[in-house]
């Protein structure tokens, strides 16, 4: 059984009789009476007047639907996390911004790439051919704050053959980032 005829609506403009037509139409319920005032029946804004006052719930539907995206967004942008004494000392090995304009363009590059100068993704497991090559010398728990150790370890890595045959120190000094993301990623 239709609740409302909405059709009585279409041709001519809602008046109080056609809405109290409708609401004796409807029958009992558990939501109450026919034809009380009730937000299941006969309500203004199923006639086409619609009210202009949020109710609180809605109110707080909104509310929480904006927190929901603001969180979504805070955290889907987020580059994987590197340990940051292996890029502080990365940065302070082979970033100059101050000279050649290879250092200059690596400077921009590792400044854009961030994280990514050793991870892909948004996983901080993903690890591009130099940060696999790192990850085999250093211990992220042990040796975070052992900084002659992750230099020791910068400069073997820098010599080793990365996959597009240079090494990875040749692609530095060219002012290219050290790796790439695997194909496809």
């Amino acid at each position: 059984m239709a609740l409302l005829d909405m059709a009585s609506c279409l041709d001519s403009p809602c008046d109080e009789e056609t809405r109290a037509e409708d609401a004796r139409r409807v029958p009992e319920t558990s939501f109450g009476p026919a034809g009380v005032d009730n937000p299941w029946r006969a309500s203004p804004m199923l006639h086409g007047m619609q009210s202009t006052k949020p109710t609180r719930s809605r109110r707080l539907l909104t509310v929480i639907a904006g927190l929901a995206v603001a969180v979504v967004a805070t955290t889907a942008a987020r580059p994987a996390f590197a340990i940051k004494q292996f890029f502080d000392q990365f940065k302070e090995v082979y970033v100059n911004a101050e000279g050649s304009e290879a250092e200059k363009s690596l400077a921009e590059a590792v400044e854009t790439a961030k994280c990514n100068v050793c991870h892909y993704g948004k996983s901080k497991k993903n690890k591009n051919a130099y940060g696999a090559a790192l990850t085999e010398l250093l211990d992220k728990k042990e040796d975070k704050d052992n900084v002659e150790k992750i230099r020791e370890a910068l400069e073997k890595v820098a010599g080793m053959e990365g996959p597009d045959g240079k090494t990875f120190g040749d692609r530095l000094k060219a002012g290219m980032l050290p790796a790439d993301a695997p194909e496809g990623e």
